[in-house]
């Protein structure tokens, strides 16, 4: 016969295959993850449209429609059909995948991807393409935008609201750069490609449902920031812009600088990243950069995205920015979505509306090979991951195929792996993997003109490549017609996937419980012989009809049907026998009473047979101490306690019965059998210790619920044990029966652990939240609830704060109500609570927000009263306030005690304003007077001015001062309070911390530290200002100014830090972004030294033993500045290297001074530098009013001639600041650092000497040093 010359290059015969293991292993890495990001931004997307339309809110059932919807769209191989390039217009076009052309990637694409024969469009063209989508019938079919408008006016919500969560996934991944740059990102086929894939989208995999709010929190932080879902008039425009925004301001790992896009732009780089902007001209770090020598030795830059810790900074910068527009974007489509399906209803576009769908019977669906493998792949995955390795081992499988496998190894392989999820393959389906792969062989062998002109060896060539397809394609065929015989055989067809995935026993072969493994044959309590016999004679027929060899347990144990039940007799339910660190104190087994009646287990035994061994022992018998507990509840659990079991390792959870007897750990398997009083076998289970990953983790029987078996972990947590198969042995290695699963917290029960299962506490009834604008608190109330035996008293309240998973804030038993103070405005709060019995089995969730106003009646306040003090004469007490002000004062509340009415006839509180024009607040004036008092007269008569005051005695409670004396406050002046009681014993309270008044340092009058009272001194007062009418949020940036401006000096990297907040009322409640400039203004430059967007900064410097004053402003994005706010910072003299220009350190011995306390060093020749300090060491018997330190010049060695050039200082008893703060002492030998007082520059070819005068007799002073040489250090005011 004449050769046919294949459709294929030899080249692209190899991708053929390398894209198909692509597709099978790991469907989920070509675009976000369809089971983490898609879903967690879906959930985002529908919460923020709630919050900003609360009158049109989605119901959970809607929004969970919605997330499956953003799931599906992902159906192998839609996701083909998800890209689109806005630069270019266009769809996927291949490029990027390694080593592979675009060419060969397409081809194979239409022929093995696609449904045969269709090309991919853009993501734009499939959001409309009724009739292309109906071409996708076996894989989910049309899910237009119109079609889920029309799915609307029909009525079919679910259908609908699933079409929309299909389009919210195109959006999604319309902020991924890989999708708009049009980057392919085949991460799993890096060894076949080369390529890597997407560090970005293998980055964000990591955020899903639960951590994603934790985290990031994108919808409440939009709604906080005052924004709201973008407004467009069509689907196509919000897709469009999307991907413009990812694809202008974001690069893909393989498209970075590259010449087809303009954006975005790399404006400079620190060395380590390269920085671009973002939409509001903000920086982020866009790749990582790496420098390298070329041939020349030159240096080169080299650009990097990848999916490692260095890069963080990057993925995060990424995903904050993309989330967040994808969650804007997409809130606005649900919108538009709505108001469309609306407006249709009302005002129908066709008199007769068009079913899109009919395309669906019009449009002959057409077969994807990639789809059907991957359908099979779906369904069959659900086996291998219950075996183990077999995932590993299954994808593997394809890897063989590339390496050149022959065919009966292959087969081999392929039996082990796809015959143990036979049962699960639809007959349909396998039978159109068969009707596909003839029909991609037939297409293989159409002829073309490809051999035209070719040379016979490169025929041959072409022949051999065909034949080794073909053969490769032929196996696949015979292992899909296997696949049809065993399903048409299996018993297991009845059975629904649920129950199958859940129930089926079996392993990957050798093991006991799974079915014909090597587990003895003893019956358990639960199975007689026979029915042992009629399952080992099914699975002997089973493998009969595979023509299987006697040893392939797999396909016997899984063609056998499976007895599963609820236990009807008492079963192991938790075993724990290799503890982490040491097996000691922590053994145990854990009995389960699935039964209707309790049962006496006094007689009953646990032992326990090794693998090899044809006797048992004796791990418990029960009822053998006088200790002993031997009664299980219906529905109870009973704890054996083994190994000097301490209850203290478990919180205290106490053993029924306690043995020294310790459990092998399984290095080969262990036989645990559950004996009655007639030492008739009740149950047993198998372990050895491949049946846990590692040390620590117990085994757990699962439970029945819903007749099938379910985990007994998380939402099965209080399901109790009672899963069984009637398999012999139970045994849980390798993959294991249904009824086992490993715990990573072994959780030991007793008989005195509440029955399982049981009725869950009722919810919390008329949970409400109120808002207390004078305390600045959220105020929850709610009904008591009840656990399932009635009580009350016991049941535990759990409030968590946004959606649950969410912040827990409150967790408490037997209360009704609990107060939340708020300090973010202009924003809803969502909370959750829930009730849960003693032992942590919780109610259903009850959900309540509140909308707090974007305007505050809350000039400034401090509100934690921890300490008290007594302030200054008189009961006087001040409080800085800061700057940046606003509003007018109409009331003034501290919290105070006074002291009994014996003490004085009267009681007054006067509240005083003082303004002043600094920090310092130097020179203040009094703005504002306002006072209460009670006068004792012929009976107590209370100040008119202030009715609700409320004086009492002996009582600290909150004092509110009406302010009589009004004004508006400055916000560029800076403001404190000035409290008088006249009384001395009168005590005022708030916080001894620096830090809990966030605008301004607050302390008693005179710096606090004179205040008698043994307790800390009180730094901030518990105080609140409220204005006479709201304040909107946020104030002018003309009328504030930054915050707790502070500068520090860093002597280890010889840098200054800074730091500042917000300026005032604009935390948390402005969306506008505000640059911050700092000036030198020591230097007298006008030009900033520091511009930035954060809180925080650093500035390198040179010069030290001086002070530094800065000035910072806010600017808004309109150019708007704020007041300036100043700061000093001394950096000290630094006596180490690279200051020190000459030195002696060594204390040896002292000397005294002689006239006026005198005494000189000489300093030889060659010095170099700025003159800084001088450093002394030496001890005062009466501290000197003064020390001078004088430096002498000489042109020669003998000193003559010297002339007195600098006084390095003159410093006083007070400390002046050219001391910096440097305190004189009595009878205390210490180093003494005098600065220079002006700059002067050592001449190296002079000789030097310095002298120290203290002005005291000889014997006064001491100075030390090491024989006539003294310690000292000169310091230079720059670095060497």
């Amino acid at each position: 016969m004449k050769y046919k010359s294949p459709m294929f290059t030899k080249y692209q015969i190899f991708i053929i295959f390398s894209l198909v293991a692509f597709i099978l292993i790991a469907p989920s890495v070509i675009a976000y993850d369809d089971k983490t990001t898609h879903p967690a931004l879906t959930d985002e997307i529908v919460d923020f449209y709630n919050l900003s339309f609360p009158g049109k809110k989605l119901t959970p059932q809607q929004k969970e429609w919605i997330i499956e919807g953003s799931i599906m769209e992902d159906t192998p191989p839609r996701w083909i059909n998800h890209f689109y390039d806005p630069v270019y217009k266009e769809g996927w076009d291949g490029k990027h995948t390694g080593k592979y052309d675009a060419e060969t990637v397409q081809a194979v694409s239409e022929k093995l991807i696609a449904p045969y024969g269709i090309s991919p469009v853009s993501s734009l063209e499939w959001l409309h393409n009724e009739q292309l989508q109906s071409q996708y019938g076996f894989y989910k079919g049309a899910k237009t935008w119109e079609q889920g408008i029309l799915e609307i006016i029909k009525g079919n919500e679910k259908e609908a609201y699933q079409i929309l969560g299909y389009v919210l996934h195109l959006i999604e991944d319309a902020s991924v750069p890989e999708h708009t740059r049009n980057d392919t990102h085949a991460h799993e086929l890096e060894d076949a490609t080369g390529d890597y894939g997407s560090p970005y989208e293998e980055y964000s995999k990591k955020y899903t449902r639960q951590n994603i709010k934790k985290e990031l929190n994108i919808a409440n932080k939009l709604k906080q920031e005052n924004l709201y879902p973008l407004q467009k008039s069509t689907i196509d425009e919000y897709l469009i812009s999307l991907a413009e925004y990812s694809n202008k301001y974001f690069f893909s790992k393989d498209t970075i600088n590259d010449s087809k896009y303009q954006n975005p732009k790399i404006i400079r780089d620190d060395g380590k990243f390269g920085y671009g902007l973002d939409e509001n001209k903000k920086e982020f770090p866009l790749v990582v950069i790496d420098i390298i020598k070329n041939e020349r030795k030159e240096d080169i830059k080299i650009y990097s995205i990848l999916n490692k810790e260095e890069y963080y900074p990057i993925l995060d910068a990424y995903f904050s920015r993309l989330s967040r527009q994808a969650v804007l974007h997409g809130a606005g489509v649900i919108e538009l979505f709505l108001n469309k399906a609306a407006e249709e209803k009302e005002y129908p576009t066709h008199a007769v509306a068009l079913d899109f769908s009919i395309y669906n019977y019009f449009e002959i669906p057409r077969i994807s090979f990639t789809g059907e493998l991957a359908r099979i792949w779906g369904v069959a995955q659900s086996f291998f991951a219950q075996v183990g390795d077999a995932v590993s081992s299954a994808g593997s499988f394809f890897s063989k195929i590339l390496q050149g496998t022959d065919s009966g190894e292959l087969s081999a392989n392929l039996s082990g792996q796809v015959s143990s999820g036979r049962q699960q393959v639809q007959y349909e389906e396998s039978q159109t993997l068969e009707n596909q792969i003839n029909q991609i062989t037939e297409q293989l062998s159409t002829p073309t003109n490809e051999s035209v002109g070719k040379t016979p060896a490169q025929i041959t060539e072409r022949r051999q490549i065909l034949a080794e397809i073909q053969d490769k394609l032929n196996l696949l065929k015979a292992q899909a017609e296997d696949i049809v015989r065993q399903e048409k055989q299996s018993q297991l067809a009845a059975l629904t996937p649920v129950q199958i995935f859940s129930g089926l026993g079996g392993g990957g072969g050798g093991g006991g419980g799974g079915g014909g493994g090597g587990a003895p044959a003893v019956s358990t309590g639960s199975s007689s012989s026979e029915s042992q016999d009629s399952q080992e004679s099914e699975s002997q027929q089973s493998a009969n009809q595979q023509n299987s060899t006697s040893t392939n347990e797999v396909a016997a144990a899984t063609s056998t049907q499976l007895n599963i039940t609820n236990a009807d007799h008492l079963v192991i339910g938790e075993i724990f026998f290799d503890a982490d660190g040491g097996d000691g104190g922590k053994e145990f087994i854990e009995l389960y009473n699935p039964t209707s009646g309790g049962v006496d287990l006094d007689g009953w035994s646990l032992k326990y047979q090794e693998e090899n061994s044809t006797s048992t022992e004796s791990i418990a018998v029960f009822g053998g101490k006088k200790e002993d507990n031997v009664f299980i509840a219906s529905s109870g659990f009973f704890l054996i306690g083994l190994n000097n079991y301490e209850a203290a390792n478990y919180n205290d959870k106490a053993a029924d019965i306690k043995r020294t007897k310790s459990l092998p750990n399984g290095s080969e398997k262990i036989t645990v059998i559950l004996y009655d009083n007639q030492d008739v076998e009740i149950d047993r289970m198998i372990y050895d210790k491949d049946s846990i990953s590692f040390a620590g983790q117990s085994l757990e029987r699962k439970a029945f619920f819903g007749d099938i078996c379910v985990s007994s972990q998380n939402g099965g947590e209080f399901l109790g044990n009672g899963c069984d198969t009637d398999n012999i042995g139970d045994f849980p290695a390798e993959g294991g029966p249904a009824n086992w699963e490993i715990r990573d917290n072994p959780n030991p029960q007793n008989s005195s652990n509440f029955p399982e299962p049981r009725q869950a506490s009722s919810a919390p009834q008329n949970f409400n939240i109120q808002y207390s604008s004078s305390t600045a608190e959220l105020v929850f109330n709610w009904e008591e609830s009840k656990d399932y035996s009635g009580a009350t008293s016991t049941v535990i309240y759990e409030i968590k704060e946004y959606n649950s998973p969410g912040e827990t804030i409150f967790k408490e038993a037997a209360a009704t109500m609990f107060r939340k103070t708020i300090n973010e405005f202009g924003r809803t709060y969502r909370f959750s609570i829930q009730a849960f019995d003693k032992e942590g089995f919780g109610s259903d969730l009850i959900e309540e927000e509140i909308g707090i106003s974007p305007a505050t009646s809350i000039i400034a306040q401090q509100l934690d009263k921890s300490i008290f003090d007594q302030g200054t004469g008189n009961g006087e007490f001040s409080q800085r306030l800061g700057n940046g002000l606003a509003g007018s004062p109409d009331s003034v509340t501290v919290h105070l005690r006074f002291p009994s009415a014996s003490v004085r006839g009267t009681y007054y509180t006067r509240a005083e304003f003082w303004e002043s024009d600094n920090g310092s607040y130097d020179n203040s004036k009094r703005v504002s007077f306002s006072h209460c008092q009670m006068t004792d007269g012929h009976g107590w008569i209370i100040d008119s001015n202030c009715p609700n005051f409320n004086f009492e005695f002996d009582v600290d409670k909150d004092y509110t001062i009406p302010v009589s004396e009004s004004f508006v406050f400055d916000p560029n002046k800076y403001y404190k309070i000035r409290f008088v009681t006249y009384q001395s014993q009168s005590d005022f309270y708030g916080s001894a911390s620096d830090d809990s008044y966030d605008y301004g340092y607050a302390a008693i009058e005179k710096g606090g530290e004179s205040a008698p009272s043994q307790f800390p001194v009180v730094k901030d007062l518990y105080f609140i200002i409220k204005s006479k009418s709201p304040i909107e949020l946020p104030v002018p940036i003309s009328l504030s100014a930054p915050q707790n401006f502070n500068v520090d000096f860093n002597p280890d990297d010889l840098e200054l830090l800074f730091n500042w907040g917000k300026p005032r009322y604009f935390d948390d409640t402005s969306s506008t972004t505000l640059f911050y400039k700092i000036i030198d203004a020591s230097t007298g430059s006008t030009s900033p030294v520091i511009e930035t967007t954060d809180y925080s900064a650093r500035l390198p410097i040179q010069e030290v033993g001086r002070d530094y004053q800065f000035n910072i402003r806010a600017f808004d994005e309109n150019g708007q500045e704020s007041f300036l706010v100043k700061k000093e910072v001394a950096a000290p003299h630094l006596l180490v290297d690279p200051y020190v220009i000459v030195s002696q350190t060594n204390v040896s011995s002292s000397r005294e001074g002689s006239s006026n306390g005198e005494v000189s060093q000489v300093l030889g020749s060659g010095l170099d530098g700025k003159l800084g300090a001088v450093t002394f060491w030496a001890k005062f018997g009466r501290a000197p009013q003064s020390i001078r330190v004088n430096m002498y010049e000489s042109d020669s060695a003998d000193y003559g001639g010297a002339r007195l050039v600098e006084a390095a200082a003159y410093c006083g008893i007070d400390a002046s600041s050219i001391c910096f703060g440097q305190k004189i002492e009595n009878g205390i030998e210490k180093d003494y650092t005098i600065p220079a007082a002006k700059d002067y520059v050592f001449d190296p070819n002079r000789y030097y000497k310095f002298e120290i005068i203290t002005y005291q007799a000889p014997d006064r002073p001491l100075f030390y040093g090491f024989n006539d040489d003294l310690y000292f250090i000169v310091s230079s005011r720059t670095p060497l």
